[in-house]
Parts: C-alpha cells; structure tokens; sequence
C-alpha cells in the first residue's frame, strides 16, 4: 500500500492513478468513496469542506478494503484524514493487516491550490471550503504525515506545483531514494 496525502488541489487523484497504472496496484479515493456511501446531512459536511467522524471514515474504509481482501495492494488516495485515523492506520501496520510501504507527500502553496480547486469547479470548491481544506491541511495532514513517519513509514516529499509528468518524476526519483522500485 502507497498512501498519496497534501492538500486539496495538490494532484492526489492524478498522482495515485498514475501511481496505481505504472505499478499495477489499484487506487483507492477517500473522497470519491465518501462521495459515494455518504447522503444527507453528512453531504453537507463534506461540501462545507470538513471532515467527517474519523471512526465513520474508518468503518467506511475498513469495509471496503475487507471486500477487496486484507493488506491489498493498492495507492490510498486521501486517507488518513484525521489523528485518530492515523493511529487506526498505524495499528493495522503493527498487527501486519497492511503493509504501507511509504507516503507521498504532495506539497503545494494556497494560492496555486486555490487556483486548480477554482478551475476544476466542483460543487464543494467554494471560497469557503477551499480555505477550511487548506486549514485542515495545515492542521491535521501535516502532522498526520509527521505521525506516520514516526511510526516508521518512509515519506517521499514531492513539489506538487510542477506539470503532472515532473510531478510523477519526482515521486518515482523518491520512491527509489527510499528502497521502492516502481
């Protein structure tokens, strides 16, 4: 398992199929698996651009890799997305369920996401939303990254602002650095 962090706008999606393709692992979006099991109330949340529960996330997560078999070989798209989940992360390493061989971390500054969020105009990239993702960003994935470097996952730090090809160059040239052949 590869899992593909930053904030929104930085290129996760584009990265971890890219990612997904050239190992032949499948991606797995936390956003677009919300998107798809979450209504109602929830919806709202998640336009506003806030977080769900950390332990609805983990259940809906859980659920899905269970279906798809224990420690998959997959590129995790956006997730973890909280402490809590990170920690939940963490244990499922220690207890070999999965086996999270690194963590690209796709950095960006706020006017180049905001800029990429504005132009994709999705129904939640709103002004608003957009600056509650780059708090949460700051707040929360960062320190998850930190978290989970820790806890003995390698991390590949990547300038997300380049062109999409300069972008998956760079996280090949990292992943090399920390012993993953792609």
């Amino acid at each position: 398992m590869i899992i593909v962090l930053g904030v929104a706008g930085s290129g996760k999606s584009t990265q971890s199929q890219l990612l997904a393709a050239r190992d032949n692992m499948r991606w797995l979006s936390m956003g677009e698996l919300l998107r798809s099991v979450i209504t109602d109330e929830r919806k709202e949340i998640m336009l506003a651009g806030k977080v769900l529960d950390e332990k609805e996330v983990i259940g809906i997560l859980d659920a899905e890799i269970s279906q798809r078999g224990d420690n998959p070989e997959l590129i995790l798209d956006g997730f973890p997305r909280g402490i809590e989940q990170a920690k939940w992360l963490l244990e499922q390493m220690r207890t070999n369920r999965f086996n999270v061989r690194a963590i690209v971390h796709l950095r960006a500054h706020k006017a180049a996401v905001k800029e990429r969020l504005l132009a994709r105009g999705r129904q939640d990239d709103t002004e608003d939303a957009i600056a509650e993702r780059f708090h949460e960003y700051e707040h929360t994935i960062k320190p998850i990254v930190t978290l989970l470097h820790e806890g003995g996952v390698p991390v590949v730090e990547v300038d997300a602002e380049q062109a999409p090809k300069e972008v998956e160059a760079d996280i090949i040239a990292g992943m090399r650095e920390v012993g993953i052949s792609l």
